[in-house]
This record gives C-alpha cells, structure tokens and sequence, in this order.
C-alpha cells in the first residue's frame, strides 16, 4: 500500500489545454481506428486548423514523443498532418504524460463512437470543466481590475488637462496684460518723441538732397575710311572651350583638324586626365582646346550643337585667375 501511494504522489499534476481536434483525437483513440479518425478530422477540420493544433499538439508534448515535428507540403497536405497527429496520439504514452486536451465549443467536435464508459475518464473531464471554470473567474477579475485601473488613468489625464488648461489661459491673461501695458509705454514714448520733433523742426530748416548722376564711359571709334598712316589692329577673339565625350582612339590631331576645317586656328589641344593619373578606369576622353579666329561669328558657331557630332560635349574652359593676375 505504501508503494501505490508513493506511485499516486509521484505522479504529474495533469494539465489541461483547449483545443476542440486534440480532444476528440485524445478521446477517440479508445473506441475509434487510425482510419476513421483520419477521414472524420479531414473532412470535418479546415487545412489551417490542421497545422495550428499539429503545431500546438508538439509545443505541449514535445518531450514525450521521440519523432520530431514535419512540415508537409502538397498535394495532400491536411491528410499527411491529420495523419501525423493521429500517429502521435495513438503511438504516445499517455500515462507518463500529464498533457490533456479539452474542447470548449462542442460543435467543432466530431461525434465519436462510445463503447464503454470509463469513470476515471469522466472524473478528468470534470477536473478539466472545474480548472476552465477557475481560469474564466481569474479572467474576469483581471478584466475587473484592469477596468478600474482604465477608469483612474481617465480620471487623473482628466485632472491633469484641467490644470494645464488654466495654467494657459493664465499665462494668456498675464501675456496680454504685459502688452496692454508695453502698448501704452510706446505711447507714450512715441507722444514724447513726436513733440521733440515737432520743436526740433520748427526751429530748424532741413537742406535739399543733391541728385548725383552716374558718368558713363565714352568711348569713339574712329570710321574714316581714308588711307591713313594709322592703321587699326584686327579684333582677334580668342575662347577656350572643354570638349569631352570622346571616343578612346581619339588623338588631339583629330580634334585639331576637325575644328580647323571649321575656319579657327587652334593655337592648344591638350588632353585632360583624371586626377589620379589612372586612364585604365576612364571610359572617354576629354580635352582643353584653345583657338582663336578673326570672325567671332566662327568663334561662337563652335558652341552651337549642330556643329558637332551626337552625343559630344562642349562648353567654355574657364580657368581661375590669380591674385596677381586680377592685378
């Protein structure tokens, strides 16, 4: 006798958990075969609910069952599942596992087949609806309590907006009595200072302002056309232009001649490299190009776009003077 009180103490506490697929599997395993628990829960269980209660069935009972948790995929997926779970069911010792399973809303349980009654059966199923009981009462009073908690926040935010509420409209009150009282202080000062105007003014006769005209440069050219001693030099005009978009095999010689036949002499075309000196990672060229021509109609035609072929750039070259050089 003492042996079996020893055996009934060492014994788990048996836990209970809710799920309506586990439970009819759990209870179904007496009475009912593989087979027909198979084909009841495939037809009666969606996929999803399938998965969530094989999930949850190895999340409680992993440590009572050595086959570890399968992903099963198409085609028939929810019959490999229910399959998995029937097999765990049936195959696992229930009497070293304290895990059972309880079923809250009876329409979502299969109707088993019962061949006999089992008393200790009943007395866990009471045990089961005595714990949800216990576990509903402590929801309520956390509800309860979580209410009253709810309602004392309201209450002191409540309190707290009312102050800070009069807080600013007494700051408002005082804000507009210290400009009521600034407003009349420049009054008084702008009454002041209109009176000593006023005297000054009297007393004192203001001078006219004198306009001073800006001078303009004159500059004459001369447009006698009689032989003269005196010659005019030629207007040499002279750009410095930053062509780029170049082709690799471009030389500077084949730049030169193609804005030579255009009229300009090209006085440079130097190449630009890149700052590092590293021409292996540049994918065109670019140079400085100076010229310069009689006819700055020419000069400026090398600025238009139909001048050059597609996809070449060029704009002006401007290089950065130095101080002496201002001078």
């Amino acid at each position: 006798m003492a042996g079996i009180g020893n055996e009934e103490k060492d014994k788990p506490r048996t836990v209970y958990f809710m799920n309506e697929l586990l439970f009819y599997v759990q209870n179904a395993k007496n009475s009912e075969t593989k087979q027909d628990v198979v084909q009841k829960c495939t037809e009666f269980y969606s996929e999803t609910e399938v998965e969530n209660a094989k999930a949850y069935l190895w999340n409680k009972c992993e440590n009572y069952y050595s086959e570890k948790l399968q992903k099963r995929k198409a085609p028939d997926k929810i019959v490999k599942n229910v399959v998995d779970i029937v097999d765990f069911v049936y195959n696992l010792d229930w009497n070293q596992c304290p895990v059972r399973f309880a079923a809250i809303d009876a329409t979502r349980v299969p109707t088993m087949v019962c061949k006999t009654v089992n008393i200790n059966d009943q007395k866990e199923n009471d045990l089961c609806m005595t714990n949800v009981v216990r576990e509903l009462h402590e929801m309520k009073k956390q509800i309860e309590f979580l209410t009253k908690t709810i309602h004392i926040l309201t209450k002191n935010h409540e309190a707290q907006s009312k102050d800070s509420n009069n807080i600013l409209s007494r700051n408002e009150t005082d804000g507009r009595q210290e400009r009521v009282k600034f407003a009349d202080q420049n009054e008084v000062h702008n009454s002041l200072h209109n009176k000593a105007h006023s005297s000054n003014s009297q007393t004192r006769t203001p001078e006219p302002w004198n306009l001073v005209a800006k001078r303009k440069k004159i500059i004459m050219i001369g447009n006698n056309g009689a032989d003269n001693a005196l010659k005019a030099a030629k207007i040499v005009y002279k750009r410095e232009l930053h062509v780029t978009r170049l082709t690799l095999d471009t030389t500077a010689e084949d730049l030169k001649a193609y804005i030579t036949q255009k009229g300009v002499t090209v006085i440079t075309c130097e190449e630009l490299l890149p700052p590092d000196r590293i021409t292996t990672t540049i994918t065109y060229k670019s140079f400085h190009v100076t010229l310069t021509s009689n006819d700055k109609a020419s000069v400026d035609k090398l600025l238009d776009a139909g001048e050059w072929p597609y996809g070449i750039a060029v704009r002006r070259f401007w290089v950065k003077k130095t101080n002496d050089e201002r001078n």
